[in-house]
């Protein structure tokens, strides 16, 4: 299963709560396209504390992404490399 969706916003209330439940408890989905979504700081950082908890996730784009500043950056890589490693293709936009 894949969800792209590109260019559409996702408002800073609900996208880190979003990005929580759909990666913590899901054992389908494989491609998480988010380009453009206005993701910022505090999704990225829920983002990566989700990845310690999903296995199925093999692609995960983020670039375009403004709000989300080097750090935020630099915690996803870390998760993704800690909890998966090469296993997840990862696109920040840097």
């Amino acid at each position: 299963i894949a969800i792209s969706r590109p260019e559409v916003p996702l408002e800073p209330p609900v996208a880190g709560p979003l990005l929580m439940a759909l990666l913590k408890h899901n054992t389908s989905l494989q491609a998480l396209d988010l380009t453009a979504n206005d993701l910022g700081r505090e999704a990225a950082i829920i983002l990566a504390a989700a990845l310690e908890f999903n296995r199925t996730l093999t692609s995960l784009k983020l670039a375009y992404n403004p709000l989300m500043d080097s750090e935020a950056k630099t915690a996803v890589k870390a998760a993704a490399s800690k909890w998966r490693g090469a296993e997840l293709a990862m696109e920040l936009g840097e």
